[in-house]
């Protein structure tokens, strides 16, 4: 079907023809879609050239829909693409309300006619201006620009608009700007527009808490923008629009191809029902076949036609790299290219649908050799190898490297999506949430070339799985750490592992050689309590110690995550502190940086503990005067009196203890914290 729209375009007079389909092609957005490219643009001279109307300028009026829907005319010209805009349309152009431009696309052989209107050809900068109507100026200076902001994407962007278009007409212009064309044809009236403005008037504002809001969902909170009202009419007369406000909600249609599925997505699928789910039939079809696939064992037969480009061209892709197997001795290298075609279709589907899933590959001992990422939450993660590999060696790997189930890595899901391979046999595996060493169990097998057609369905299959791993988890378990990935800075370089995190420093990051051997004390110090837990320390666990070549490996346990304490949690999360310091500071030192970026939360299950890390900085306070346990207490007093609002009358004298710290001796985390036991034995009497 043919598509019609009028547009403006501004470029300088001595354009080529050529730079100016370029223009158009941006403009119209069609760069966003891998299917279409500049060159299936046409243009044409809006002026005929034949017949009575000789020379006349295509006109915009009540005719000009009806003009363009016939198709392309005889009576207009292509123009030349090694031409000016000057050589086709002459020096000069006086005609007011005229077409200068038609284009048309061939796409899948339908012509999409485009007009552009003219009404004051060239400006004082010698650019040739193109503008809606003769009245584009009056209509400047009632303009207001708004803010827009996705439900989901979470993009947000601004539009300039006159303040009495109606919100059909604003929806059309916030469906051109956004560019909804992914993989499948949506039409601007698929948008739902909201007034960001809730029923105590105040606007939704742009700040931290957006994107978290827009990820969250659909909001009962704001009403729906009628699309025959006015923006008048929506938002009261004269209305005025302040800076850092959103005020226009969009809700975009969901993607063809995930109209189909008819999964709850706000489900996750019980690990026992994963191999049914995957290997069922993708719930459409393709117009054609795809050689040399056999669609039948892919698609439903009864399913609606979805004609997307993109699956057409990935079938296809499949279709011929499989057709040929590997030898008996190709690399694992070789192999990984067959997977990683296979593992790019879940992370497309959940693309088409606004989660962003984030691949990363690593080749060493400790790491998976492929994990698959969502907001630093792991939801897949893999081990490959070469065919002459047992595959029951591949799953060892698999079950060895993840050793616990870890909030921080994998918060709160049932499950986790494993697997491993050898050459072409692939053992998909659910890894399940345990509070004690994490076992695969196998959800299917098969061979990805002489089963291309099931491997196919069950990695569209998985996106689907993977999007509601996504969207239905809260994790609420953040870290400043991405999983498997370094984090580094001039002083040292962390890795977030399974249970630990790997903390390396190199002599040459440090001050001297003895700042070096300094921090080697530290923790071979803090290594010591290793005995006791870090439970009752509420200090890191030092479970390795590497010093060679003027480099230190440390591995610590366990493994927590930023969570500032509760009203109700404060007494507790304060004794853990107080715990942690009379533990440091009997083993002579002073930590240094008590603050909130050094403290974490490590989960139990139902409850947890406080845990104070960063030891780094930690001296001895007999070598350095300058570092006193009493400046541990002072730093954190400061802490404790950020919550002074709703402390206890206990915990307000706990405060006046810590904060003496900088004037008396007297005052050790020892003796508050026995003051704060008999301040609870006295409140529990």
């Amino acid at each position: 079907m043919a598509k019609e729209m009028c547009f403006s375009l501004k470029v300088e007079r001595n354009t080529r023809v050529h730079e100016l389909r370029v223009a158009i092609f941006r403009a119209l957005r069609y760069n966003e879609r891998p299917h279409v490219v500049d060159s299936n643009l046409t243009l044409y001279e809006a002026r005929t050239k034949r017949g009575e109307k000789d020379g006349e300028w295509l006109k915009n009026d009540r005719e000009l829909d009806r003009t363009l829907r016939s198709g392309v005319s005889a009576e207009y010209d292509k123009m030349r693409q090694s031409g000016t805009l000057e050589a086709c349309f002459g020096l000069w152009l006086t005609r007011e309300g005229a077409q200068t431009v038609a284009t048309s696309t061939q796409e899948d052989d339908a012509v999409i006619p485009h007009t552009h209107y003219l009404s004051n050809p060239f400006d004082d900068s010698g650019a040739f201006e193109v503008s809606s109507s003769p009245e584009l100026s009056a209509m400047e200076n009632n303009q207001v620009e708004i803010w827009c902001a996705e439900y989901g994407g979470g993009n947000v962007f601004p539009l300039k608009i006159d303040r009495n278009t109606p919100v059909h007409e604003l929806r059309a212009a916030i469906f051109r700007e956004m560019c909804t064309n992914k993989q499948s044809v949506f039409v601007d009236h698929d948008l739902t527009l909201y007034e960001a403005r809730a029923k105590n008037r105040e606007w939704l504002k742009s700040d931290r808490n957006l994107r978290r809001f827009l990820r969250s969902g659909v909001s009962t909170e704001y009403e729906e923008m009628p699309p025959q009202w006015s923006l008048e009419r929506c938002f009261g007369k004269d209305f005025k629009l302040g800076c850092g406000d959103i005020h226009v909600l969009v809700e975009l249609p969901t993607n063809e191809l995930w109209r189909s599925f008819d999964d709850d997505l706000t489900k996750v699928p019980a690990a026992s029902q994963l191999k049914t789910r995957l290997m069922q039939p993708l719930p459409f079809r393709l117009p054609r076949l795809v050689y040399p696939m056999d669609s039948d064992k892919i698609f439903k037969k009864d399913g609606p036609v979805v004609d997307c480009e993109w699956l057409t061209t990935t079938l296809r892709y499949v279709g011929h790299l499989y057709s040929n197997r590997p030898d008996a001795d190709a690399t694992e290298s070789l192999w990984q290219q067959y997977y990683d075609v296979l593992l790019a279709i879940p992370i497309d589907m959940c693309r088409f649908n606004d989660i962003l899933l984030r691949e990363k590959r690593h080749k060493t001992f400790t790491k998976p050799d492929y994990v698959l990422l969502h907001n630093k939450l792991v939801l897949l993660r893999g081990e490959e190898r070469h065919a002459k590999v047992e595959m029951g060696k591949t799953l060892k790997v698999l079950a060895r490297k993840m050793r616990k189930w870890s909030p921080v890595l994998y918060g709160d899901l049932p499950y986790i999506i494993g697997y491993a391979t050898a050459g072409s046999s692939l053992q998909l595996v659910a890894i399940e949430r345990s509070d004690g060493q994490c076992q695969p169990t196998t959800i299917l097998e098969l061979d990805i070339v002489k089963q291309r057609e099931d491997a196919l369905k069950v990695f569209f299959n998985l996106g689907v799985v993977l999007y509601q791993l996504a969207v239905t988890t809260k994790h609420s378990c953040t870290n400043a750490l991405t999983p498997f990935t370094l984090d580094m800075n001039e002083k040292r370089t962390l890795v977030l592992l399974d249970g630990v995190i790997e903390r390396t420093i190199q002599l040459g990051q440090c001050e001297s050689k003895a700042d070096f051997e300094r921090v080697v004390g530290v923790y071979k110090t803090l290594q010591k309590l290793k005995t006791v837990g870090s439970d009752l320390t509420h200090l890191q666990t030092v479970e390795r110690v590497r010093v060679e070549d003027a480099e230190l490996l440390v591995e610590l346990s366990p493994v927590g995550y930023d969570q500032h304490p509760e009203s109700g949690e404060v007494g507790q999360w304060l004794e853990h502190m107080l715990m942690a310091l009379k533990c440091w500071h009997g083993r002579g030192y002073c930590h240094g940086n008590v603050s909130w970026r050094n403290i974490v939360f490590v989960s139990t299950g139902e409850s947890g503990y406080w845990l104070l890390i960063g030891m780094d900085t930690s001296q001895r306070q007999s070598e350095d005067p300058s570092f006193r346990f009493e400046h541990d207490l002072c730093q954190l007093g400061e802490l404790l009196s950020e919550f002074k609002g709703g402390l206890s009358e206990s915990l307000k004298n706990i405060l006046v203890m810590l904060e003496s710290a900088s004037f008396t001796r007297d005052v050790t985390a020892e003796s508050v914290l026995g003051q704060l036991w008999t301040d609870h034995d006295v409140a529990m009497e």
